[in-house]
């Protein structure tokens, strides 16, 4: 398997985000790679940053669905979602995948320190996707490096 070429049953989550959808922030290709260096490297525990609607987050708990142990800690400072204040952070997963919620933890309402003692170290992967500006981005890579495993992979969305 490709990184860019997601496995069938894959493909049901990344094309459900149609550009007058919008249900990810992510391009499709952006959607294709964070799919495949999961399916690629199987890690166990899954660290994501930034929740926003909760795009990233089906995405991700998709491509672990079938990968026993892993759970994917999705940390937002918002408790709402930034574009739309009557619904909660991460809502989609509820609204629309709700088979998927069993291996995911979400946290919302603080940085990510708050969060980080309770979710514990060892983590395999990050998805750092939250404001994609600095010194924001950094201050949360700092937060977050020391719970990281050993050669752990850390993927930041779109620093400008």
């Amino acid at each position: 398997m490709l990184i860019n070429n997601p496995e069938n049953f894959d493909n049901n989550i990344l094309d459900e985000d149609t550009p007058g959808n919008k249900l990810s922030e992510m391009t499709y290709l952006e959607r294709k790679f964070l799919n495949g260096i999961i399916r690629l490297t199987k890690p166990k525990k899954i660290l994501e940053v930034g929740v926003a609607a909760g795009g990233s987050s089906s995405i991700i708990l998709n491509a672990i669905k079938d990968m026993d142990n892993s759970v994917l800690y999705s940390i937002d400072y918002n408790e709402k979602f930034y574009r739309d204040k009557n619904k909660d952070s991460g809502f989609i997963v509820k609204e629309k995948f709700p088979r998927l919620l069993k291996n995911h933890k979400l946290y919302t309402g603080g940085v990510s320190a708050k969060f980080m003692d309770e979710i514990g170290g060892d983590i395999d992967l990050c998805l750092l996707d939250t404001m994609h500006s600095n010194p924001g981005e950094f201050l949360d890579f700092l937060m977050i490096l020391p719970y990281m495993k050993k050669n752990a992979i850390i993927i930041i969305h779109d620093i400008f």
